[in-house]
């Protein structure tokens, strides 16, 4: 098996050597027919929507933005509104109470300029911060996780994140936290939140409908009354995948190409999604172009246990590479990119978005860092940022098993 794997992995990188590369500076225009909008107007114009849509949030909702208020919050600063901050700050563990967290989204859920992981500077170099607010957090706080989450359990269920994260506990107990949770991820061998779901009251299952995460806070929060609930069974370790609005929107239009070809839509799998962020992160990191690190002789061993972490025979990719001459501009372009159009007017790219052979998909979000590489092709760039698509024919995830 392991001889096999190795000659998949090899002819896997002769394969992206011989065109899958999506090394596309980020300073020229996608090659588009004439007729239509270059990559640069694109990008303008999502910056100016994102604006627009940050503004309207401010104005008509209130909403909380790099740590300071909305002009209407502002002007209401006055001692009769403080308590209403704070009633709907407090946290309890009634049903009603946890419901209210139903329907919260997280920024990178609805805005592409948050979707970014800053390999150099961020709080979590690895992946994106899923942020719900305030109220959440203090949902999080009050929370006893040693009954939920178990590190060593998480490793072991989900391998792929787990080798994105480096095996880091704190962080991956965040993701539990909120991704995770809300994927209905089963944290530790006692709770499995499909299980319990089964055998809850028929009023929780009516408040909290498929939303998992209130489940999670039910449980922990009201021990006295749900020990002796069955919260283990044969169900599935993970019941759904989150995707960020950039992720979102990747998967549709690449859907869209294979639907307008004829081939049938890709599935998104997130333990997949993990390699393809991994293969961001490790291009960012280490100043590794296009495809190089596939191609790396010291790399192969690393390459082949992949392979067999996901269980798949192969995978191929797509990337976007942009060389940015200060990462005030990578921030300012990564997040701006449509990369299925990118990958849309590029024969090799296209082709690979509609294969036939591939019916699963991971994407990354926009991974940016310093570039300290000599390139004489690219001499001016201080900073990259980098995307990734990743497919592969079969797997065996704890979703797609």
């Amino acid at each position: 098996m392991r001889k096999k794997t190795k000659l998949l992995a090899v002819a896997l990188a002769v394969l992206l050597a011989a065109g899958f590369c999506g090394c596309a500076p980020a300073q020229s225009p996608a090659e588009v027919p004439s007729s239509g909008a270059s990559c640069h107007d694109i990008a303008k114009e999502l910056i100016k929507k994102i604006q627009e849509q940050q503004k309207a949030a401010q104005e008509n909702r209130g909403f909380f933005q790099e740590g300071k208020t909305s002009p209407a919050a502002s002007k209401s600063s006055s001692a009769a509104s403080k308590p209403k901050a704070e009633e709907r700050l407090q946290v309890g563990p009634g049903i009603q109470a946890i419901a209210r967290l139903v329907g919260l989204q997280a920024r990178v859920e609805i805005y592409n300029h948050a979707c970014v992981v800053d390999v150099d500077q961020g709080e979590n170099p690895y992946d994106v911060t899923w942020d719900y607010g305030e109220m959440y957090d203090a949902y999080v706080k009050e929370v006893d996780w040693d009954l939920l989450f178990d590190g060593d359990y998480y490793i072991e269920t989900f391998p792929g994140l787990a080798y994105l994260y480096h095996k880091d506990k704190a962080l991956l107990l965040r993701h539990f936290q909120t991704v995770g949770i809300h994927e209905g991820r089963q944290g530790c061998r006692g709770f499995n939140v499909a299980a319990y779901q089964k055998n809850c009251d028929a009023k929780v299952r009516k408040a909290f409908g498929d939303n998992y995460e209130c489940y999670y806070f039910y449980y922990a929060m009201n021990q006295k009354t749900q020990k002796g609930i069955v919260t283990t069974g044969s169900e599935k370790k993970q019941l759904t995948t989150k995707l960020t609005h950039m992720q979102q929107v990747e998967l549709d239009n690449i859907n869209k190409y294979r639907a307008e070809a004829g081939a049938a839509p890709l599935e998104y799998d997130a333990e997949l999604s993990a390699l393809a962020c991994y293969r961001a992160y490790i291009d960012a990191l280490e100043d590794w172009d296009a495809h190089d690190w596939l191609k790396a002789p010291e790399k192969q061993d690393e390459i082949n246990g992949i392979i067999d972490m996901i269980k798949a025979d192969f995978w191929g990719e797509n990337t976007v590479h942009g060389y940015q001459r200060s990462r005030e501009y990578a921030f300012r372009q990564g997040p701006a990119t449509p990369w299925y159009i990118n990958y849309r007017y590029s024969e090799d790219h296209y082709k690979a978005m509609i294969a036939e052979r591939y019916h699963y998909l991971g994407s990354t979000n926009c991974y940016i860092s310093d570039y300290k590489k000599e390139n004489p092709s690219h001499p001016d760039a201080e900073a990259v940022y980098i995307q990734f698509d990743v497919f592969v024919p079969d797997l065996i995830t704890p979703v797609h098993n």
